[in-house]
């Protein structure tokens, strides 16, 4: 995070300056977002923050994007809450009403629009089959989930990626999934690695080589193939944040 931020702010520098904006728009509550508004404040441009006023009063949960979120509202001139109740949170920490609007969520609105068009456009579904078998997910498992027809077997999807449950927490949930996949051999359950070690190794650790019919563990998947994946699930098991609240807005 110290990496990301300092390169975040020295890059955004030069960006800033040779674009001029009028407004520089945030979305979220990641580092990322969280220094583009500081870079934006150091040259006094105004910030607009997307997802603003979601709290949970506690900076070390979830942790960084707590504070990510806290000191991006009080760069922000306006603040685009979700909900009413981030509107309240805000009003709550002084923000002035007037730089407040409700928007509604930004993510479950982008979330349906590509829920509608993955079942309408033949072509994307393609694509996405595509994805999915670079992604090293068995040709049997796509073509059963992209299949019209009924019947399919139940599919869990799994994420894990939190800083906050490396070590003993991915070994401790590593172990609980081997144990469904022992009792539930009749599900699919697909697991997209992340990309860093602190996932990959308790994975390999709890598995090792040994074959497991009924689990994949998969390459990390673009937006439009989890969405796809995530909409045939009956079950999604996530440590993330965003997924909590796409989960529910699929199927």
């Amino acid at each position: 995070m110290y990496d990301v931020t300092a390169r975040v702010l020295t890059g955004l520098r030069d960006v800033y300056k040779e674009a001029n904006p009028d407004v520089v728009f945030v979305h979220g509550d990641t580092t990322t977002s969280m220094a583009a508004a500081l870079a934006a404040f150091y040259q006094q441009i105004p910030v607009a923050h997307i997802e603003a006023g979601l709290r949970t009063h506690n900076i070390y949960s979830p942790w960084p994007e707590e504070m990510n979120r806290q000191i991006t509202s009080r760069i922000s001139v306006y603040n685009l809450a979700p909900t009413p109740l981030s509107r309240e949170n805000l009003l709550k920490e002084g923000v002035d009403e007037t730089t407040i609007t409700v928007t509604g969520n930004t993510v479950i609105d982008a979330l349906y629009l590509v829920v509608d068009k993955i079942k309408s456009d033949k072509e994307l579904q393609g694509t996405i089959k595509k994805k999915l078998l670079e992604s090293g997910l068995p040709a049997t498992i796509v073509e059963d989930y992209m299949s019209p027809l009924p019947n399919k077997r139940k599919l869990v999807l799994i994420t894990g990626h939190r800083m906050e449950n490396f070590g003993e927490g991915f070994l401790n949930m590593c172990n609980a999934i081997k144990t469904l996949t022992e009792k539930y051999s009749e599900v699919d359950f697909v697991y997209p690695m992340h990309l860093n070690p602190n996932v990959r190794k308790p994975i390999k650790e709890i598995f090792g080589e040994a074959a497991v019919s009924n689990i994949y563990f998969i390459e990390p998947l673009e937006y439009l193939p989890f969405v796809y994946l995530m909409n045939q699930s009956t079950l999604v098991l996530t440590d993330s944040g965003g997924i909590q609240e796409e989960a529910p807005g699929t199927g």
